[in-house]
Formats: C-alpha cells, sequence, structure tokens
C-alpha cells in the first residue's frame, strides 16, 4: 500500500509543565502530540483547539501524575504552514496523586501504533511524575491495577480523539518528520492516524530526566 501525504490541517499540541524539586533540582516537562482534522468545514482555529484539547487529553494526563507536577502552558500550532505562529494558553492544572513521587528519572510508556509498519509510524508518550503508590509490595516493578486504569485512561483518550467547539473532528496522528517537509513552504507532512494506544505495565527510566547530584 502507497503512503501519500495528508493534505488536511494537521495541529501540534505541545503540553509544558514543571516537576517541582524534592531535595534537588526542578525538571521541565513537554508532552508531544499531533492531531489530523478528520472533518469540519470551518476554518481551523488554534484556540477552540488548545481548549478541547485541555479538556480531552490535558486534564486526564494530569490526573495520572504526582502532585509535584504542575502544568504550565499549552502551545498549539498548524504545522502545514511554516508561517503559522503557534497560540500559547496558561493551564494551571495539577498532577492528582498525592503522596511520595517516584524519581523523576522514572516514567510510564505509552506506546502509539498505526497501520504501518516502522518506526516512522509509531509515537510514544513518557509521563513523569508517577508516584511510589503507583506500584505495590510484590510487583514493584510494575505499575499496580490503579495506575494502569489512570493511564488507561490517558490511551483511551488520545485513541478516540475529540471535537472543539468550530465542529472540528481532531484525530490522533503519528508525524514522520524524516519523512515530512516541514521547515519550509510548501509542506508535505507524511504520517499515519493512530489506530491502537498501549500501555507499558513496567515502570520505565530516562536518565536525561535525572535531577541534579546532590553531596
Amino acid at each position: 500500500m502507497a503512503i501519500s501525504p495528508t493534505t488536511q490541517d494537521v495541529m501540534e499540541a505541545l503540553q509544558y509543565g514543571i516537576v517541582g524539586a524534592q531535595g534537588s533540582t526542578t525538571k521541565n516537562s513537554i508532552v508531544t502530540s499531533h492531531w489530523r482534522k478528520s472533518a469540519g468545514t470551518a476554518p481551523t482555529n488554534p484556540i477552540a483547539f488548545e481548549v478541547a484539547y485541555q479538556t480531552a487529553i490535558g486534564a486526564v494526563i494530569a490526573l495520572a501524575l504526582n502532585a509535584r507536577y504542575t502544568q504550565t502552558f499549552t502551545t498549539a500550532r498548524v504545522i502545514n504552514d511554516v508561517t503559522n505562529m503557534a497560540i500559547q494558553t496558561t493551564e494551571t492544572d495539577a498532577g492528582a496523586v498525592t503522596g511520595d513521587s517516584m524519581p523523576a528519572s522514572s516514567s510510564a510508556y505509552i506506546l502509539l501504533r498505526s497501520q504501518y509498519r516502522g518506526k516512522n509510524f509509531r509515537g510514544n508518550k513518557k509521563l513523569f511524575p508517577m508516584s511510589e503508590s503507583d506500584t505495590t509490595a510484590g510487583t514493584a516493578d510494575l505499575f499496580n491495577a490503579a495506575a494502569l486504569t489512570r493511564l488507561g485512561a490517558i490511551a483511551a483518550a488520545i485513541l478516540a480523539g475529540f471535537t472543539d467547539s468550530t465542529g472540528a473532528v481532531w484525530k490522533p496522528f503519528i508525524l514522520s518528520k524524516k519523512l515530512s517537509t516541514l521547515k519550509k513552504n510548501p509542506t508535505v507532512i507524511y504520517g499515519a492516524d493512530v489506530t491502537a494506544v498501549l500501555i507499558n505495565k513496567r515502570v520505565g527510566k530516562m536518565k536525561k530526566r535525572a535531577v541534579a547530584s546532590v553531596y
């Protein structure tokens, strides 16, 4: 099957947050996602998109994170034209899980799959900070049922997509930056719709999120 570039609007959402210091340094958090406009005749409105994104996705992500997380703002931009400027909206959703946090380098991994094979058509989300209460003695290397339920809500929300106030329907999209032309006009956007969202039950690790050493 030949893969053709999409001519529909594709929106890039960057959800920014900060993870408060707990003995060392703070860490910045960015959750990036792309969304294809699959229906709707009104001109694409980034502000309407961001409001719908925050309700359907941003707030649900915060519900799975430790209370040391605070969302600061979200940017939204149509990537079909490199001259489009991102709009920035202040957001203040906080992580909903109280109690001790896991180290900032510990994360939850969510895999996004499409109908095509290859790394150009797979995506992922690496979410942090997670909480110590997200694991249980005896299976401490794995997230427990409560944590998996919260992560499952994120997976379901991503797969479902959302509709904004203009009637635009936004579907989760895996953007291939390698195949696409994104830095000059005319842009050419290659990618694929998300067809499955899977949760890794194992507690993940990201070295670049490790906090500064304390002596």
